[in-house]
């Protein structure tokens, strides 16, 4: 009986050993899907945004489609991502671009966020208040003609260039993010959570690189980048990956298996992907 009894523990023993080990190789991916976070956890967690700029008709339109594909049927579900319309040159007669943009949209459901990229895709510095207000009033209104369900509150300006007349034109308007630039090249507003409105969110990495022709980087160099802006600003945690069609479409395959590489990495190392609203909706006080 005794003998029974000490065959019993040490096979539990194993099944605990073997469990163990079983979750120590897990990746971060599948212990969190194991083992949901805890609100805490969920506020501190280390997140990203990736941006996709300049999405209109008539240029560059399988640049446009194959990363927003990437992220609508990426293994295991769709990955957050935020598109940035041009609202004068989308959705236009004769074209049906905006169609095949809103069905992987649709896919993404309330992980696609659709943001103003300016009507006309002019420097706001350049603009009047009032003019920058109708700028926005109207892209504004392009984006939830095509886009009825979606709510749109974050603006991309144009060349990342902005004036407080911009910030001023986005509270009359309704908008309450901004996402700009701040990477090593160049840095207008380091931006961040300072109780300031709206919040400037500004990229701090870049598929392609920080000047044109864009061509696609390696998934290390845009993954160094990623790390560099969640430890600045005394740890900040958060990270905007900027993208344009370019390096998509002359990329090709390449390219969007590069982007599939930097998403798996991010995944892996605990950082989860997100909208600018969901990243402000994380912050408690915002």
């Amino acid at each position: 009986m005794q003998i029974a009894k000490t065959k019993g523990w040490v096979k539990l023993l194993a099944m605990v050993v073997v469990a163990v080990t079983m979750l120590w190789g897990m990746p971060q991916s599948a212990k969190a899907a194991t083992n949901p976070p805890t609100v805490e956890e969920e506020i501190v967690r280390p997140k990203v945004v990736f941006r996709l700029d300049d999405i209109e008709d008539y240029w560059r339109e399988e640049g446009q489609l194959a990363p927003i594909k990437t992220f609508a049927e990426y293994p295991g579900g769709p990955e957050s991502l935020t598109i940035g319309i041009i609202g004068k040159t989308f959705a236009q007669e004769w074209n049906d671009h905006a169609d095949e943009v809103k069905q992987y949209v649709d896919m993404l459901g309330e992980k696609g966020e659709v943001a103003c990229h300016s009507t006309k895709h002019e420097d706001f510095t350049g603009m009047t208040l009032e003019e920058q207000e109708q700028d926005l009033q109207l892209c504004r209104d392009k984006i939830e003609t095509v886009f009825p369900s979606k709510n749109t509150k974050t603006f991309i300006p144009p060349f990342n260039n902005f004036n407080e007349d911009t910030k001023e034109a986005m509270l009359q308007e309704g908008y309450s993010i901004m996402s700009s630039q701040c990477s090593p090249e160049w840095c207008m507003d380091p931006g961040g959570f300072t109780g300031e409105s709206p919040v400037n969110l500004p990229v701090g990495a870049s598929t392609g690189g920080w000047t044109g022709p864009y061509q696609m980087q390696s998934a290390e160099e845009i993954f160094t980048e990623i790390q560099d802006q969640l430890s600045s600003n005394n740890n900040q945690n958060w990270s905007v990956v900027m993208m344009h069609p370019e390096e998509y479409e002359d990329g090709g395959v390449n390219a969007t298996n590069t982007l599939r590489e930097v998403i798996k990495m991010c995944k892996e190392n605990g950082i989860k992907l997100v909208t600018f609203s969901e990243l402000v909706e994380s912050v408690p006080g915002t």
